[in-house]
């Protein structure tokens, strides 16, 4: 949703179209599936996608490159409800989590805990 507005108030998007809107994303996925390969050092589009708002997952944001400075928008969804999400999509596509409801809550926790520490720091 926030690239959506981003892109309707006239900020450059960077996605590539690859993921079409579907059940889990009725608006779309405004992407580049390059993001997703960060960790693996695929770096090189961020330097092209300069002044443009770029989808990043929390989980991938350590692997920007530090030679640039970034204007983070960090989208905080309250947690039962991502949570609650997360599991329809799994559902959907026949999967099961391999943790508990519990533990998976208190991993996000803790993710979100260091990725805010982190985006401080960055």
């Amino acid at each position: 949703m926030m690239m959506k507005m981003l892109a309707q108030g006239g900020v450059p998007i960077v996605m590539d179209g690859q993921r079409e809107a579907d059940e889990d994303n009725p608006n779309g996925y405004f992407e580049i599936e390059l993001s997703k390969k960060l960790k693996d050092g695929e770096i090189r589009w961020v330097y092209e996608a300069q002044g443009k708002a770029v989808k990043v997952i929390s989980y991938l944001l350590e692997y920007l490159p530090g030679d640039l400075t970034y204007d983070i928008i960090f989208m905080e969804r309250e947690i039962h409800e991502v949570l609650a999400s997360q599991k329809k999509m799994l559902a959907r596509r026949g999967e099961v989590s391999s943790i508990s409801d519990e533990e998976m809550e208190a991993q996000f926790r803790d993710h979100l805990k260091a990725v805010k520490y982190s985006i401080v720091v960055f």
